[in-house]
Formats: C-alpha cells, sequence, structure tokens
C-alpha cells in the first residue's frame, strides 16, 4: 500500500493527463500509464486515489469559482502554468471536501508536490493562495 503523499502524486498525474492530455479524457485509460511510470500496481493504490481524481473532476466548477476571485486582477485560470493550476484544484478540493484533513497537511503536501512538478515560482504561489482558500473556509466556517 502506498502513502498519502504517493497517493496525491498520482492524483496530480492523473489529473494533469486527464485533463490537458491530447486523447485521454476518462481516468480509468490514464491510470495503466501513470502506475506503470511509477512502478506500483493497481493493487497497492488506496481507494483514496479515485476519491481525490473522481472529486476534482466532478467539482471544476465550483473549484475554479473559489480559485478565480483570489488570482490577480485581470488574471484567468487560463493564464496559470497548468501544473500550478491542477495543484490549485486538488489542493482547493481537499480543503472544501475533506473537512478531517489538517490544512497544515495539505498545504505542505501541495508544497512539495509543486516543488517537483512546478515552476520555480510554483511552491510560493500554491502556498499563498491554498493559505487564502483555508482562511476563507475557515472564517465561513465560524460565521
Amino acid at each position: 500500500m502506498i502513502d498519502r503523499h504517493q497517493t496525491r502524486r498520482l492524483a496530480f498525474q492523473t489529473l494533469f493527463n486527464v485533463m490537458f492530455g491530447e486523447d485521454q479524457t476518462d481516468p480509468a485509460t490514464v491510470y495503466p500509464t501513470v502506475f506503470e511510470l511509477n512502478h506500483i500496481t493497481a493493487d497497492d493504490v488506496p481507494p483514496y486515489l479515485n476519491t481525490l481524481v473522481q472529486g476534482v473532476l466532478a467539482q471544476q466548477d465550483e473549484l475554479d469559482a473559489t480559485i478565480q476571485p483570489l488570482l490577480r486582477t485581470n488574471w484567468k485560470l487560463s493564464r496559470l502554468e497548468r501544473a500550478t493550476l491542477v495543484l490549485l484544484r486538488l489542493g482547493t478540493y481537499e480543503l472544501q471536501f475533506e473537512p478531517d484533513l489538517p490544512t497544515s497537511v495539505i498545504l505542505n503536501e501541495m508544497i512539495e508536490l509543486a516543488k517537483e512538478f512546478g515552476g520555480n515560482d510554483a511552491p510560493q504561489f500554491v502556498n499563498g493562495l491554498l493559505a487564502t482558500v483555508a482562511k476563507h473556509r475557515d472564517s465561513s466556517a465560524q460565521a
């Protein structure tokens, strides 16, 4: 069985390919390639991978509606690096739909993935934006 970090890494890779791949828009067709690249078998993968992938895809419009207002004036989601956008969607999904996970864990995981897959500024950008999402979520919960 793989750990949560590896599960998030697989979710990122799957979502990236589903969202931006040429022909593969179904996670089921992407999983075998992602598993092979990471030298794991489908038996090693926890159900949380499917929860993340299907959750982000199902809630993408809501996630984007949360992220868009937090971008600089005149910036659109389409202007973001693709990897950064996927990480923001993944992190926002966990912040909004997985309330039992500690915010610090989610932020740290997305920063680590941004270091691995994003550009030079991606870790700081992802951290700042997701921290703002978390603050808005926390202030809404207290209201």
